[in-house]
């Protein structure tokens, strides 16, 4: 099947591999140094098993050393190596160049003694987030799959063109080759990798909570406008007989105006120096417990505030406005 998929046209490369980054199963096993004891601190890495071209297939540039060949990839009896990646690596060799070198699996009970032999990394990858969560600090080791069989295993296609258009030729290609290749072959799922991710459960769960979180957010927006209007704009009509006063005195209603206006606006630039500062000290609060989001978005920062000082001018010029238009003794008599 590799091979075969492997050679259809607009495919750059193809690869097998157990389990699939944000999916919905994972495997790890401990790992240790033959002759030195396992630093029991020390988290398992994820376990994967793969073919050659893995890396190639995902976009990745090995750090040190080499992919899997293609002995490796087919043959029961290729000889035991691995590929771990940089946090791993750290690990276990943090002061040594980890190629070359040998590491082995820590026994468990049940079994085969040939899943314990010592195998020899072959090359050192970088590391990949593997949950959505995840900040890339987990650590990694990837076996062939020739010694290694699995009878259920994931195919990463790389394409040469990332457009929808080409992916979809792919896709369809490809179910074209598993029905040549063995009709009966189970395909459990044919899609992209964006569509795999954007249709996980752990990120529909994400994107739910923030759009509930947004919808709270400008519902408060919302709530803190309707408050700063109403407030603004009963403190300026409380102004109508010093209006009428003024005008009676002789100012002319651009002038009262204006000074409601110019007054109104110190006000709010009051209160958007005092709450700005607040505001970002609760963003860098909160920010430990965001996800791919900065405790300071611009966005947010200019439209809230540029919202609120909007209300509040327009809730000091109506009643204002109002104000200047009545006659003077109508405005004197006003409660």
């Amino acid at each position: 099947m590799l091979e075969r998929v492997r050679r259809l046209p607009g495919i750059e490369s193809a690869a097998l591999a157990s389990t699939v980054p944000f999916g919905n199963y994972h495997e790890g096993r401990y790992v240790e140094r033959p002759g030195i004891p396992r630093d029991s601190s020390l988290n398992g890495p994820t376990y994967r098993v793969v073919s050659a071209e893995y890396f190639r297939s995902l976009g990745l540039a090995m750090v040190k050393g080499r992919e899997f060949t293609a002995a490796e990839e087919s043959l029961p009896d290729a000889a035991r190596v691995a590929i771990v990646d940089t946090v791993l690596a750290k690990q276990l060799f943090p002061n040594e160049d980890p190629v070359g070198q040998m590491i082995r699996f820590v026994p468990r009970n049940g079994e085969p003694y040939i899943d314990h032999e010592p195998m020899q990394i072959v090359g050192v990858a970088p590391t990949i987030r593997e949950e959505l969560m995840d900040q890339g600090e987990d650590a990694h080791i990837y076996v062939p799959y020739g010694p290694n069989y699995r009878p259920a295993m994931n195919l990463h296609v790389r394409t040469a063109s990332g457009d929808e258009q080409s992916m979809a030729t792919a896709l369809a290609a490809l179910r074209r080759e598993f029905r040549e290749i063995d009709p009966r072959l189970p395909v459990l799922e044919l899609t992209t990798f964006r569509r795999f991710h954007e249709n996980g459960l752990e990120l529909w769960a994400v994107r739910t909570g923030g759009r509930m979180l947004m919808l709270v957010g400008m519902l408060a927006l919302g709530l803190a406008v309707a408050g700063v209007y109403g407030i603004k704009s009963y403190l300026v009509s409380r102004r109508t007989r010093e209006i009428g006063i003024r005008m009676a005195l002789g100012a002319r209603p651009g002038n009262v105006l204006g000074m409601v206006m110019r007054e109104s606006a110190g006000l709010t630039l009051a209160g958007l120096l005092a709450g700005i500062p607040v505001a970002l000290a609760a963003g860098r609060l909160l920010s430990s417990i965001l996800y791919d989001v900065s405790g300071f978005d611009p966005i947010v920062f200019v439209t809230a505030p540029a919202i609120l000082a909007a209300a509040s001018l327009f809730a000091s010029y109506i009643p204002a406005r109002r104000a200047t238009r009545i006659n003077p003794l109508s405005a004197l008599r006003a409660d």
